[in-house]
């Protein structure tokens, strides 16, 4: 599958495409380790490329750019809303996900980070009009969620990291629309502390900071963990990991996931508590 595109990538504010050293020790216990101490190279993708093709650094995290226009391509599919299986289109799976803005009926490129997670039992479907992705059941193996790193509609500074504590839930952060992201600054440990629902995606009314430590995004010690809103799912699947069990849920009409917030993201957060005014 095409990895290489020859499309027309609009210009972004700046983040650095560093190279690294592949072979980098990632250090045991942290999933996120080689990520949180090295850039992260920027890989760009073909409209066709899925998540099979990106080269994920430690085997979690990658940063892609997308071309424009992706949804015309008949060869790229995606496949469940927000989350995603490997074999999803990676660039047509952001447009689903409201991270590349729409002009006109037709969607720009961007610069994604993504977040490769534990699959889950069923994907479910989203139509957003220009395109859309299908729903799963059965498909195995590992999938990804992203959140919009650069593309023209992001600022070129971003909300201010908002202080939370265990008790401190993704309705919380009073993201308005899928797609939508922000920082926020987790404290201490929140192990058994408030509601967990979901693994890999989360509800609504879930603690932030739970599960930020249950995906492994941050240790006991607290940290930043970039929270983006979802699509509504058609269930959540609760699992045990890291000490922690999360639940089962129903329904619902939307979703949260966790990840790394990059330096070079965090760099252009705001200093000020009004850090939500243009999401």
């Amino acid at each position: 599958m095409g990895v290489l595109a020859a499309h027309f990538v609009p210009a972004l504010h700046g983040i650095a495409q560093c190279p690294m050293d592949a072979s980098a020790n990632v250090p045991g216990g942290d999933p996120f380790a080689a990520s949180r101490t090295s850039f992260v190279a920027t890989q760009t993708l073909s409209c066709n490329a899925t998540g099979e093709d990106v080269r994920f650094r430690g085997g979690q995290t990658a940063r892609v750019i997308c071309p424009t226009h992706c949804q015309l391509d008949p060869a790229a599919v995606a496949v469940g809303a927000t989350v995603h299986p490997l074999r999803s289109s990676v660039c047509v799976s952001a447009i689903v996900d409201g991270l590349l803005p729409e002009y006109g009926r037709l969607a720009s490129g961007g610069q994604l980070f993504v977040t490769k997670i534990n699959g889950l039992s069923s994907y479910t479907g989203k139509d957003v009009e220009i395109t859309a992705a299908l729903p799963a059941t059965g498909v195995r193996g590992p999938a990804y969620h992203m959140y919009a790193e650069d593309t023209i509609d992001l600022p070129k500074e971003l909300p201010w990291e908002m202080p939370a504590g265990c008790s401190t839930t993704f309705a919380d952060v009073k993201l308005g629309r899928p797609g939508a992201s922000a920082s926020v600054l987790c404290h201490g440990e929140c192990l058994g502390e408030g509601s967990l629902e979901g693994s890999g995606v989360h509800t609504a009314g879930s603690s932030v900071c739970r599960a930020a430590v249950f995906e492994g995004v941050i240790g006991s010690d607290g940290g930043s963990v970039m929270v983006t809103r979802g699509h509504g799912q058609d269930a959540f699947f609760g699992s045990k990991k890291r000490g922690d069990v999360s639940q089962d849920a129903p329904k619902s009409d939307e979703s949260y996931t966790v990840s790394m917030p990059t330096a070079e993201v965090l760099a252009r957060t705001k200093n000020s508590p009004e850090w939500n005014s243009f999401l």
